[in-house]
């Protein structure tokens, strides 16, 4: 392999992948709706394995009674960091998200980061602050045996 690419590989991954869709800590979302005539509430652990790969540990009530608990290792679609291909509908908005998939038919689209800036009393800025706010998950056919699509899901 060439050196100069894989120099500019690593240079690429190392900027693009731990700002954009990679988790610092364990984040946490929930979400509540009503779907199909039943409340829904799920609730998400999602944590970065490495710079590609989250686990995600996912909860779902139906009318306020377990119904599932699922955990899965998702890999990101690096095409979504590169370009807006992939949105979540927000009452208000819709904004560009990653997205993760697995081979067992899990995908999730966590909304890109909303960064924050502020400044010292001196005023020189401070780092910026970067976090995740909203969360999707889509089930795979044969996880759809309750309802079709889960709640949007906020960071909490």
């Amino acid at each position: 392999m060439n050196p100069i690419f894989t120099l500019i590989f690593i240079a690429f991954t190392s900027y693009s992948f731990p700002q954009n869709g990679y988790l610092k800590k364990k984040e946490l979302f929930l979400g509540a709706d009503s779907i199909e005539g039943k409340r829904i509430i799920a609730g998400m652990y999602l944590v970065s394995t490495d710079s590609l790969t989250l686990q995600m540990d996912l909860t779902i009530l139906d009318n306020w009674m377990q119904k599932d608990s699922i955990t899965e290792f998702l890999t990101l679609d690096q095409s979504s960091t590169r370009q807006p291909l992939f949105m979540i509908s927000h009452p208000s908005d819709t904004l560009p998200a990653y997205r993760y998939v697995n081979e067992h038919g899990f995908e999730i689209y966590l909304a890109k980061e909303h960064c924050f800036e502020s400044y010292n009393q001196y005023g020189v800025k401070n780092n910026a602050s970067c976090q995740f706010t909203l969360a999707q998950v889509y089930l795979p056919e044969y996880k759809k045996f309750y309802v079709h699509s889960l709640p949007l899901m906020y960071y909490k």
